[in-house]
């Protein structure tokens, strides 16, 4: 069983999400401070939604830093997460 620093959270990852869609393109530092992730879990977070398919990086920003936009099926999962939340 992952330890509890290993394991992803929903609710982070909905705001991981979110965050990348409010302020996209954005830098992985920016997503971090809007959902109010520390920068070093925002990155595995980033880790497993590009893995996933649901988050692209666009490649370098002005400061070098790494330019995020959610996918299509990214939009797709947090329109349903979104849902899933209203609903509940």
């Amino acid at each position: 069983m992952p330890s509890p620093d290993t394991r992803l959270s929903m609710e982070a990852l909905f705001k991981f999400l979110e965050a990348v869609d409010e302020v996209e393109p954005a830098s992985l530092y920016r997503v971090a401070k809007e959902a109010g992730l520390r920068y070093e879990r925002a990155q595995r977070y980033l880790k497993f939604c590009i893995e996933m398919g649901l988050v692209v990086n666009l490649g370098r920003g002005p400061r070098r830093g790494f330019r995020l936009s959610l996918s299509e099926e990214g939009r797709r999962f947090l329109r349903l997460l979104r849902n899933l939340q209203k609903n509940a």
